[in-house]
């Protein structure tokens, strides 16, 4: 009789142990996925929000340099062809 009664009890402190590691793993699930939206919809905002800075950031220096490059250009093309005996103007 008192084995019997030790079985019963350890399969059932088994099934609470079991209910509980089920109950915690979908709890963890739940989280895990709940954050990992979370996470994602922060990133995916950030990650616009950087991309379109730097996108903005890479056209404005984009714009900038191709002007200081077509001044720096025009101003060393005029020097060789005023070295060089053309009389060229800009204007």
């Amino acid at each position: 009789m008192c084995v019997s009664y030790s079985l019963d009890n350890r399969k059932s402190r088994a099934n609470a142990q079991n209910t509980v590691l089920l109950k915690f793993y979908d709890f963890s699930n739940f989280l895990l996925s709940h954050f990992h939206f979370v996470l994602n919809s922060y990133f995916s905002i950030i990650c616009e929000s950087v991309e379109t800075l730097f996108y903005d950031f890479s056209n404005f220096l984009l714009s900038h340099f191709h002007f200081v490059l077509n001044s720096y250009f025009s101003i060393i093309c005029e020097s060789v062809e005023t070295l060089a005996g053309f009389n060229v103007s800009y204007n």
